[in-house]
């Protein structure tokens, strides 16, 4: 089995992050029977990049039971940086939580 290591993305302090090293991960828990979903936006800095999402679904059909959205990020070019997770409700033009991560990249 191939192991992989990561750096767990916070949003209390400056995630530092490293040209060629580890992938940055975020999660957040969803419920897709409830309608709200989060989405992420990226900021203009081009010190990280996103190269993947994942949803993980349950494994059953009984309603109200989450799953997991999972957001890797790579680092790009030296500088400071800014992530931002919106949640919205359904048909929702405002988000109702918002996330800020902070990524500092070095070589």
């Amino acid at each position: 089995m191939e192991k992989k290591q990561g750096i767990l993305l916070n949003s209390h302090f400056a995630n530092k992050m490293v040209i060629d090293g580890e992938l940055g991960w975020f999660s957040r828990e969803y419920n897709a029977s409830t309608g709200y979903m989060w989405r992420y936006r990226p900021d203009n800095s081009g010190v990280y990049e996103a190269i993947e999402e994942i949803l993980l679904h349950p494994s059953t059909d009984a309603v109200g039971v989450p799953g997991m959205i999972i957001w890797k990020f790579k680092a790009i070019r030296e500088g400071m940086g800014s992530v931002m997770f919106e949640l919205y409700p359904p048909a929702g033009k405002e988000p109702v939580e918002t996330i800020v991560i902070k990524i500092e990249v070095n070589k």
